[in-house]
C-alpha cells in the first residue's frame, strides 16, 4: 500500500514537472528582424552627407532677410504685408540655424519662408507688369513726336537723304542697342530687382527643404514630405514646388515614401 502511494506520488510529480517544462520551455513567437538601412538601399543612411549640407546653410541664408522694401512698389497693404512676412520668415530660419535647432524644425521654417517669398514675388511681378503696361500705353499715346519735339514726318524726311547702312551694320547696332538698353532697364528697374530678390529666397527655401528630403533619415524625409503637402495645399500651382516633388520622388528609396510623393505630385497643378 505504501509502495503504491509512493509510486502514484512520483508519477504526479513527474507529470507536474513535464507540465512546467511545457509552459516554461515553450518557444517565443518568432519575429522578423527589422531591416536596417544599408548603403545599397539608402546611400545617405550614415548621415554624413546631411551633416555636410547642414553646415552650409548658415552661409546660404546669410542676409536672406535683407529683402527690398515693397512700400513703393505695391499699392495694397495686404500685398505689402506679403513682403514683411517673407522677411520675418527668412529671419526665423537664420535664428533657428544659429540656435542649432532640429533638422525637422529648421526645414519647416525654410518651407514657410519659401512660401512667403514666392507669394511676395508673384505680387511684385503682377504689379510690375501692370506698371510696365501702363508706361508703354502712355508712351504710345504721347503721339508721333520725336524726343526733340520735331514732327515724325520731318524726322523721316531728313533720313531720306542719308546713306543707308548695310544690313549687317544695322543688325549689329540694333542688337547692341537692345542688349545695352535691356541691361540698363533691368539694372535700374526697382520692380525687377525686388522680384528677383524675393524669388531667390523662394528658391533657397525649396533647396533647403530638398536637402531634408534627399539626405535625411526616413523620419526627417517624412516630416519634409508633410511640409511639401502643406505647400501644395496653399500654393498648388507653384512650378518650383512641383519640380522639387518630382526630383524627391525619383531619388526616394523607401517604397511607401515614394508612393506618398507620387500622390502629392498627382495632386499638384502643372501650371
Amino acid at each position: 500500500m505504501l509502495r503504491t502511494h509512493c509510486s502514484s506520488r512520483a508519477l504526479a510529480c513527474a507529470l507536474l514537472a513535464l507540465s512546467a517544462c511545457a509552459v516554461g520551455c515553450r518557444r517565443a513567437p518568432k519575429t522578423e528582424p527589422r531591416p536596417v538601412p544599408s548603403a545599397a538601399s539608402d546611400p545617405f543612411a550614415d548621415g554624413k552627407r546631411l551633416a555636410a549640407e547642414r553646415a552650409t546653410l548658415p552661409e546660404r541664408w546669410k542676409n536672406a532677410d535683407k529683402l527690398p522694401d515693397c512700400t513703393a512698389l505695391l499699392a495694397e497693404s495686404a500685398e505689402r504685408e506679403l513682403c514683411a512676412r517673407a522677411r520675418a520668415a527668412s529671419l526665423e530660419v537664420q535664428q533657428a540655424l544659429a540656435a542649432n535647432a532640429t533638422d525637422a524644425s529648421h526645414c519647416a521654417l525654410a518651407a514657410t519662408a519659401a512660401l512667403q517669398a514666392q507669394r511676395a514675388s508673384e505680387a511684385l511681378r503682377q504689379a510690375g507688369l501692370a506698371r510696365l503696361f501702363n508706361e508703354r500705353n502712355a508712351a504710345l499715346a504721347a503721339g508721333s513726336a520725336t524726343p526733340n519735339g520735331a514732327p515724325a514726318q520731318q524726322h523721316a524726311h531728313d533720313h531720306e537723304h542719308r546713306p543707308l547702312p548695310s544690313a549687317s551694320a544695322k543688325s549689329a547696332v540694333a542688337a547692341a542697342s537692345a542688349r545695352h538698353g535691356h541691361e540698363a532697364r533691368v539694372h535700374d528697374n526697382p520692380d525687377v530687382h525686388a522680384i528677383q530678390a524675393y524669388a531667390r529666397v523662394g528658391t533657397l527655401g525649396l533647396r533647403h527643404l530638398g536637402m531634408c528630403l534627399q539626405y535625411g533619415p526616413l523620419a526627417l524625409r517624412g516630416a519634409a514630405a508633410a511640409e511639401l503637402e502643406r505647400l501644395g495645399r496653399e500654393q498648388g500651382n507653384w512650378a518650383g514646388l512641383r519640380a522639387l516633388v518630382l526630383e524627391a520622388k525619383l531619388v526616394e528609396p523607401d517604397p511607401a515614401q515614394k508612393r506618398r510623393l507620387q500622390a502629392l505630385l498627382d495632386s499638384l497643378k502643372s501650371g
